[in-house]
């Protein structure tokens, strides 16, 4: 299936999010898919493997119920992962799998500062989040 298959499900995905009221600018999943799907059509090595990493990280927020809950995603809090939408954790999985992620990071590496700075491209502000994490 590989990045067709991958950006068909992005598609679908950023479907559900658009007709959700997420759409682009208003939350940081948004964001993630469109900057995965704009990694993915330039083709080259160094943004395949920015887009492995967004996905990845898309992925990890979608099934951890306490990130989400502690992000607003829903009017209500979650109690537990089957509150979780199904076919937007099927979506994004089946995009990370044709793409080939193996590994889904720990959002507790992961700020959304550090997303943001990692979406942008800005790798000093990458360096200095790490560097303030580490102490």
């Amino acid at each position: 299936m590989g990045g067709v298959g991958t950006l068909f499900c992005l598609r679908l995905l950023w479907q559900g999010y658009d007709a959700g009221g997420h759409s682009m600018g208003r939350s940081l999943r948004s964001s993630i898919v469109e900057k995965t799907r704009a990694w993915l059509e330039r083709g080259n090595e160094s943004s395949l493997d920015k887009a492995k990493i967004a996905l990845s990280i898309l992925v990890a927020m979608h099934y951890d119920y306490e990130y989400i809950n502690r992000h607003n995603w829903f009017d209500f809090p979650l109690k537990g992962m089957w509150d979780i939408p199904l076919r937007d954790r099927i979506l994004v999985t089946a995009a990370a799998i044709a793409l080939g992620v193996d590994e889904i990071p720990s959002l507790d590496d992961w700020s959304n500062e550090r997303i943001v700075a990692f979406l942008r491209g800005d790798e000093e502000t990458i360096a200095l989040l790490n560097e303030y994490k580490n102490g």
